[in-house]
């Protein structure tokens, strides 16, 4: 087994014993920051919590527009057609070589990331248990971690990166500010042939290191056949 999967194992092993869940985190950060308010900020206890309602009613617009995006990528992904074609994806690979199934779960969210992050998020999680199905001594943990990839190396490369969007769109609110003083198309920035480049490298860079992080067999984390079926 090499270095990385070694050290892979054991950062898995400290994140699942001292890493809380992301409600625990939630909260203590939303606490951290109500304190740093009324000291660092000097507010009172009623400002911050008010403070705070406000910056959340501030969001609802924005969190629709996401909420829309994933019930949207959630009837795509739950469609027959589609899933029938996950299905005979999923049975590609070889399933005495389980790298063969880390390599293409990693692939699925590095490109479904660069088209919509909405969309690779949802439709990644819905291909995961045909992938567990189809190639059961492909180890869990991995597995998991390959679904989320393509979020963590391209999708702001893509199609739906916030920041170009934001920059391309008439009388967004970097214009009104100052900030900038022209659009700025997206032909200069997720087309540019400088980004097309990056995506490209940063995926084959995060799909060489799943690739490098699967375990030996006895020390896969496998799932049984009936909750693989659930």
């Amino acid at each position: 087994m090499g270095r990385l999967a070694r050290l892979g194992l054991e950062l898995t092993r400290l994140t699942e014993r001292w890493v809380p869940d992301s409600w625990i985190i939630a909260v203590v950060l939303t606490m951290t920051v109500a304190v740093l308010a009324m000291t660092a900020g000097g507010a009172t206890p009623g400002a911050a919590l008010d403070a705070w309602g406000r910056g959340l009613s501030a969001l609802l617009a924005l969190t629709m527009q996401f909420t829309l995006m994933m019930v949207v990528s959630y009837a795509c992904a739950v469609s027959p057609p589609l899933k029938r074609f996950l299905a005979w994806l999923a049975s590609r690979p070889n399933p005495e070589h389980p790298r063969q199934a880390i390599l293409l779960m990693g692939l699925f969210s590095t490109l479904t990331a660069w088209l919509n992050w909405a969309f690779s998020l949802v439709v990644s999680a819905a291909f995961l248990p045909f992938v567990v199905r189809a190639n059961p001594r492909a180890d869990f943990r991995l597995l998991v971690t390959c679904a989320y990839l393509g979020l963590g190396t391209v999708w702001h490369t893509g199609l739906s990166g916030s920041a170009p969007l934001i920059i391309a769109t008439p009388d967004n609110f970097l214009l009104k500010a100052g900030v900038l003083h022209e659009l700025i198309p997206t032909s200069r920035t997720m087309f540019a042939p400088f980004n097309l480049v990056y995506a490209v490298l940063a995926g084959l860079v995060g799909l060489a290191i799943v690739a490098a992080l699967v375990p030996p067999k006895e020390q896969a984390l496998t799932v049984s056949d009936d909750q693989a079926r659930r």
